[in-house]
């Protein structure tokens, strides 16, 4: 049960882990908003913002930019990896697998994991999460959301921009 001071926010990833954001059309997108007055200059949503978005207040929409591939996950309270062939707890195997890409450097290849329950190697992509996770370069962080879900033109709006999209919830303490 998170504590009452906790802030939950949503991550936005495209599918493909190694497409970078694109700078240029997050800050059109950005732009767009705000013309249309769904966030003022400095990120914060307007009421018609709100309802546009679809995950009820939130503090803030920012785009979080990485050079390199990296976990986004909900690592407060952790989360759990099951094996998409026998949905089978795989999280010691996932973390050990992470860290040895991680070690050798190797951010910017394929991340892939030999699962010896059902001896076949997985691509991250292929990996089951609860909750969910992605590996991405970038994604657009909306910080500190009422809902966890949106029913809104947002996603369907991103998605025409972006490609296949990853939603990741992050609780922050």
């Amino acid at each position: 049960m998170p504590f009452p001071r906790s802030q939950l926010d949503v991550y936005i990833l495209q599918m493909d882990p190694f497409i970078s954001i694109q700078n240029r059309t997050v800050q059109e997108m950005f732009q767009s908003w705000t013309e249309r007055d769904y966030i003022d200059k400095n990120g914060h949503p307007t009421s018609k913002g709100i309802v546009y978005f679809g995950f009820g207040t939130f503090n803030k929409i920012v785009l979080d930019l990485s050079n390199d591939v990296r976990l986004y996950a909900n690592h407060q309270g952790g989360y759990r990896v099951f094996c998409p062939q026998t949905m089978k707890l795989i999280t010691t195997t996932f973390s050990a697998s992470m860290h040895q890409w991680r070690s050798n450097g190797k951010i910017q290849s394929e991340f892939q994991i030999d699962c010896k329950l059902c001896g076949r190697t997985h691509s991250f992509n292929d990996l089951i999460g609860r909750p969910s996770f992605a590996f991405g370069m970038g994604a657009i962080r909306l910080i500190d959301v009422e809902n966890s879900t949106s029913q809104s033109e947002f996603l369907v709006d991103l998605e025409a921009k972006m490609g296949p999209l990853n939603i990741v919830l992050k609780r922050v303490g």
